[in-house]
């Protein structure tokens, strides 16, 4: 092969990667950022009923 046609590939091939890294790590981010979201307000959630219920 001409050095051209294995630049294009290589170049294809780390597009392709870069590609999936970068979905997986939204979809990461996506999950557990969500979750500790939540989870904090459900902390907030809590005091405020102890200090409603004191």
């Amino acid at each position: 092969m001409d050095g051209w046609l294995k630049a294009l590939i290589a170049c294809a091939c780390a597009v392709i990667i870069i590609g999936g890294g970068y979905l997986a790590f939204a979809e990461y981010d996506a999950k557990y950022s969500s979750a500790a979201r939540t989870n904090a307000l459900l902390d907030q959630n809590r005091q405020t009923l102890e200090r409603l219920s004191d």
